[in-house]
């Protein structure tokens, strides 16, 4: 009988065994693909970021009314902080900055569509009046162009996975 008695307890210790592993393999197995699903989706936030940095070009650019409305658009700033909504806490903020100071460009911008004269680019007009860059400046980041030139890091650190 005894021997009944320790067969069947090395049989339940078994299987206890077999649970704990199966429990921790899948527990390691969820961790995975949740980093894997976290490295895809900062790919394409930094995807969308990128392409969202050629916007303020593309503004500068602008002859016509149509023009100007396409590039205030800012699809993919808009996405890259959905993302960083969703699935990046800290990169919250400085996304939300970068898309107001977009905003803040648009506004400016399609002040000086209007003062321009026909069929120069806003960009143009920017640049052949050195006070209307300082405006722009401070009007997109809020520092006067001199703040600017000294500051060397001016995003502020943050890790670029949420835990």
């Amino acid at each position: 009988m005894p021997d009944l008695a320790i067969g069947a307890l090395i049989a339940l210790l078994g299987v206890l065994i077999a649970q704990l592993v199966a429990m921790l393999q899948a527990r390691l197995d969820r961790q995975n693909k949740r980093e894997i699903l976290l490295r895809t989706k900062y790919e394409e936030l930094g995807q969308h970021f990128l392409a969202s940095t050629d916007a303020p070009a593309r503004l500068l650019k602008c002859k016509t009314h149509e023009e100007i409305e396409d590039a205030v658009q800012q699809l993919e700033a808009k996405q890259a902080q959905l993302l960083a909504l969703i699935y990046f806490p800290p990169l919250r903020d400085p996304l939300q900055r970068y898309v107001s100071s977009y905003q803040n460009l648009c506004l400016a911008v399609t002040e000086l569509y209007y003062q321009r004269p026909e069929g120069k680019k806003v960009g143009e007009v920017v640049y052949n009046h050195r006070h209307l860059c300082e405006v722009l400046t401070i009007c997109c980041t809020g520092l006067a162009p001199a703040a600017l030139a000294g500051e060397q890091n001016v995003m502020p650190q943050t890790s670029p996975v949420a835990r």
